[in-house]
């Protein structure tokens, strides 16, 4: 699949992150100033304040140009679940969402942390019911979910159509899921480094067992005596939940010791794999790294007289073992092949016909082995590298989604209402073994300091339409208190006639930039055209400081109160004591950049101008070569506009039909966001007929455009759009 997003990461952003990991200081330091600096270089506008987000850019931006509860902000618009939908929570156990929210259960629930990758406990923030009239309902499970328990328990939800599940490629609708996308679940799934060290252990002494209903387990058992081994297959297995049980000697047997994990998804796919008729067999396409050497050979290996290597492997049918003998080969070994009983043996060695094999051999394999194990090794072998055994941990699963379209769900579910939670800084939880989340970062804003939106109605390409902007203000009893547009996918609004409607009603501007940085509007940079301009640097932005934001205010006084504001009302310069001895006159937030995001935000700063370069390359193809088509329809800036591309949109008269047809030839592309002013949050916002809105929201489509797309992948997106056109 050709990706629609991607992180773009410099290779030597180590050179520049390490020092500050290292100086003992790693808050809003010298390097924050820098990249401010270096931001400043980019918009050409010095009056820059780096922050920890876009949205909390946007959120100082409202509260410096006045706006409080119950004001009037003008912005344009661009749910939930069943009551018996279970949440997991941190111990463990599941609780009905309905029940949380109804009593306000102060729970901690299971996240995940898109940065690090892993599920944790958090705290839930906020309950939210709603009414659930006029949403569209789904039935939703995985296809490797326990169906069979029923959609009442853990293996299923029933969940409004506009709801976020997180997938590889970012969130998606629930609407738009395809039986191809690929789900993140709260399963366990062996990393890169750990299916290596897996195949070794399958090819020695593991093995993988069944437990029906779609579920298997690892198992693996050593003497007792084998302490050290035994303990770095339990680190190897770091993230899998294991049971360890002992068990005593026997008359002819020594006592034991075996891990086993619980019961995993990951473990029945490998069982498929590795014993499709029920006896073990080596799969065609298996990869001997030389952690899957070591593994093997400790298990199931021994030193021969002749300092050579034995592989115990008669156990083995002879396909597998002729699969595991040319694989030997393919390394550059001379395996030899040993008739023992029924089966074969492998045996390597250093003679004239080995040609040193042996020593290649054991040269490979030396550093992955304990202290314990080295009586398998020849004298004079590398020493033990116990870093090599740092696998990292188990990774999210995949799985993919069943999706049901349904007129009523269950009474049991309380249909006449949704539910749903807020959760601490990752803003998502785990339900029927998904992660779901929602995504309404420019406007939310607005709601967290009481005010309302008034919603303004959008041009065909996505930018708000002054002419619609200027009447709504006109329409309202009171004169709002900030104008808050957004540069769609980094096209520029048109300031020209959004300020002169600021002068003739004296109203801030906020520039929602977070798409924009790089983007040009009247030869002048974005930046520079509003009063307050918010940028995002989140993870898959042009420009990167894993997550981060800038915060451009254009009036010195205010600058100097956005310094402030951003990090509890104090001045940070004023003396080491300064949270003691000052007195804050006005109130503010942790909302402050760090050396360590600073410091990767100055790494790939440098590679910016090739970023955007590339991009807008991109998309001059696509502009050129779908310029004349009617079903799928470009959007060419004006002459003075000067997009940086970060989204590729289309305007397609069937979106839905033409997405499915690009995902199913390998082309990702999304909507990546929808329409903020149909969510339940915003009932108290004012309705009015939006017909941009109703257009975009149907007909847009964003494609691949950036950076990583291959010239030979945009000219098979060419001709894939053109195949389409041709066959609409």
């Amino acid at each position: 699949m050709i990706p629609i997003f991607k992180v773009f990461m410099s290779e030597d952003v180590g050179h520049f992150l390490s020092p500050v990991l290292h100086s003992g200081y790693i808050g809003e330091g010298e390097k924050v100033k820098l990249f401010e600096k270096k931001i400043g270089e980019v918009i050409q506008n010095d009056n820059v304040v780096a922050v920890n987000s876009g949205t909390a850019a946007i959120t100082m931006a409202l509260r410096l140009a006045g706006v409080g509860q119950n004001d009037f902000v003008m912005t344009s618009p661009m749910t939930c679940f069943g009551y018996k939908t279970h949440v997991l929570l941190e111990d463990g156990t599941t609780l009905p969402i309905g029940k949380i929210v109804n009593q306000k259960i102060p729970c901690r629930v299971i996240s995940f942390n898109e940065k690090e990758q892993k599920l944790e406990p958090k705290m839930v923030t906020n309950w939210i019911k709603q009414s659930s009239k006029g949403v569209e309902w789904y039935r939703l499970h995985t296809r490797n979910g326990r169906v069979t328990r029923g959609i009442m328990g853990k293996a299923g939800i029933f969940v409004t159509g506009d709801h976020k599940i997180l997938t590889k490629e970012g969130y998606l609708r629930v609407d738009e899921l395809m039986p191809t996308s690929e789900i993140v679940t709260n399963q366990q799934s062996l990393n890169l480094k750990q299916k290596e060290f897996i195949v070794g252990t399958l090819l020695g002494d593991a093995s993988l067992s069944y437990e029906g209903k779609g579920w298997g387990r690892f198992i693996v058992s050593h003497a007792i005596n084998q302490t050290e081994w035994i303990e770095l297959k339990e680190k190897a297995l770091k993230g899998f939940s294991l049971n360890k049980r002992e068990s005593p000697s026997k008359p002819g047997h020594q006592a034991t010791i075996t891990l086993e994990t619980i019961k995993n998804v990951e473990w029945r796919n490998l069982r498929l794999e590795w014993y499709p008729r029920g006896k073990k067999i080596v799969p065609n396409n298996i990869n001997l790294s030389p952690m899957t050497l070591a593994t093997w050979y400790m298990d199931d290996g021994s030193l021969t007289a002749a300092n050579g290597a034995l592989l115990c492997t008669e156990g083995f049918e002879n396909p597998s073992f002729w699969v595991l003998f040319y694989k030997l080969v393919d390394l550059g070994l001379r395996p030899h092949a040993v008739r023992r009983g029924s089966g074969y043996i492998i045996t390597i060695g250093n003679g004239i016909d080995g040609e040193g094999s042996a020593n290649r051999f054991f040269n490979t394999i030396a550093p992955y082995i304990p202290k314990s194990m080295r009586y398998k090794l020849p004298p004079n072998s590398p020493e033990y590298n116990p870093s090599l055994w740092d696998l990292g941990e188990a990774e999210a699963a995949i799985d993919y989604p069943v999706v049901i379209k349904i007129d009523n769900p269950p009474r049991s579910h309380k249909p006449s209402n949704v539910y749903c939670l807020e959760v601490k800084d990752n803003h998502n939880f785990v339900t029927a073994g998904m992660i779901v989340s929602n995504c309404l970062a420019t406007n939310e804003p607005i709601l967290s300091l009481g005010a309302v939106p008034v919603w303004v109605d959008i041009h065909s390409d996505g930018t708000m339409r002054p002419f619609d902007l200027e009447q709504k203000i006109e329409s309202l009893w009171k004169k709002p208190k900030a104008i808050l547009c957004m540069d769609w996918g980094g096209l520029p609004c048109d300031y020209i006639s959004i300020n002169y409607i600021s002068e003739k009603f004296n109203i801030p501007i906020i520039e929602d930039a977070c798409q924009a940085l790089g983007s040009v509007y009247n030869d002048e940079p974005i930046g520079n055209h509003a009063d307050f301009v918010a940028f995002s640097f989140q993870a898959i932005k042009h420009l990167t400081t894993a997550d981060g934001g800038a915060l451009v205010v254009n009036d010195p006084d205010l600058l100097k109160e956005a310094r402030l504001m951003r990090w509890f009302g104090l001045d940070r310069t004023q003396g080491t004591d300064m949270r003691c001895y000052q007195d804050p006159v006005t109130w503010g937030y942790k909302f402050q950049m760090n050396d360590v995001t600073a410091s990767i935000g100055l790494a790939n700063i440098r590679h910016l101008p090739w970023i955007l370069s590339e991009t807008r390359r991109h998309a001059n193809v696509y502009n050129d070569e779908l310029k004349d088509l009617n079903t799928v329809r470009i959007i060419k800036p004006e002459s003075f506009k000067k997009s940086n591309y970060w989204l590729y949109t289309l305007l397609v008269n069937d979106a839905e039909d033409f997405m499915n047809y690009l995902k199913t030839n390998g082309v990702d592309c999304s909507k990546v966001h929808d329409r903020n002013d149909t969510k339940q949050m915003f009932f108290e916002s004012f309705e009015d007929e939006l017909t941009g809105v109703d257009y975009f929201d149907d007909h847009h489509v964003c494609i691949p455009v950036g950076w990583w797309v291959k010239d030979s992948e945009v000219e098979q997106i060419v001709s894939l759009i053109k195949k389409y056109e041709e066959s609409a």
